[in-house]
């Protein structure tokens, strides 16, 4: 949990510059799909105030758990968590001004039929926004030997569980296909020091899928440990920089009557 929302924090800003090129204000109604551990629930939550609302949907209950827990000392008291995925989701059908996905594709596929179920969920004329990784970008500089060698049993760790971490790159298409209008597509990427919260990235969420890793035969848990030492001393040295995935941003507007303006102050 703290990996995921350190990973948010580190793209908040990036999400900031998203949600400034949709527009969501004060008093729009917002969903954030697949809301993790918190999402941008909290970013969602200051934009719409107290004449808006914003619902962060989950199937994990663990998930969802440390949103809640998260929540509280931040004052998200206008967040809602909900339980539920995306395909059978307990809302109400085009109810929000806006639905935010980030990693839903990237975690389990079903591009298309993610898209089809989001879409369902904004109201005519609201807009749909969707963040997804490009794992072209997940680099290390200097290079170790460590660091490739967990970067490819990641990722494969990640395709023979139907994940896609290549899923960005057809986002922009999938939401053109759609049907959406006023498009816009922005692609982004974060980076770490050996200082920064983010440094431990690759070894984390390597860690994350230690179970998957097993029981594919990846590697051993003696040999998985000895390269998650080997790497972790690697981007602690002060001269190791890297570079996360690359995030795909890409939005656009339901057909439909206009989308909400800004409530009045």
């Amino acid at each position: 949990m703290r990996r995921l929302r350190i990973q948010a924090d580190a793209l908040a800003s990036e999400t900031n510059l998203l949600l400034d090129r949709v527009g969501v204000a004060a008093g729009w109604r917002c969903l954030d799909l697949g809301c993790g551990a918190g999402g941008i629930t909290d970013l969602l939550s200051r934009r719409v105030g107290h004449l808006g609302q914003v619902v962060g949907l989950d199937p994990d209950p663990v998930n969802l758990a440390a949103a809640r827990a998260w929540a509280g000392p931040q004052g998200l008291d206008r967040v809602a968590f909900v339980q539920g995925d995306a395909f059978t989701p307990p809302l109400r059908g085009e109810a929000f001004d806006l639905v935010h996905v980030r990693y839903v594709m990237t975690t389990i596929g079903r591009h298309r039929e993610v898209i089809e179920a989001a879409l369902g969920l904004v109201r005519p004329g609201g807009w749909l926004a969707v963040q997804e990784a490009d794992a072209a970008g997940l680099a290390c500089y200097p290079d170790h030997p460590a660091w490739t060698r967990l970067r490819a049993i990641l990722l494969t760790a990640f395709a023979r569980v139907g994940a896609d971490v290549f899923a960005g790159r057809q986002v922009y298409r999938g939401l053109l296909e759609a049907g959406l209008e006023e498009l816009g597509f922005r692609p982004c990427q974060a980076g770490a020091r050996s200082t920064d919260p983010l440094a431990d990235f690759l070894p984390a969420t390597v860690l994350s899928t230690k179970p998957v890793i097993l029981r594919e035969g990846l590697a051993t848990e003696a040999q998985l440990d000895d390269l998650v030492a080997q790497c972790r001393r690697h981007l602690a040295d002060p001269a190791t920089v890297h570079t996360s995935v690359i995030v795909i941003q890409a939005w656009g507007r339901k057909p439909g009557r206009s989308a909400r303006r800004p409530a009045p102050p």
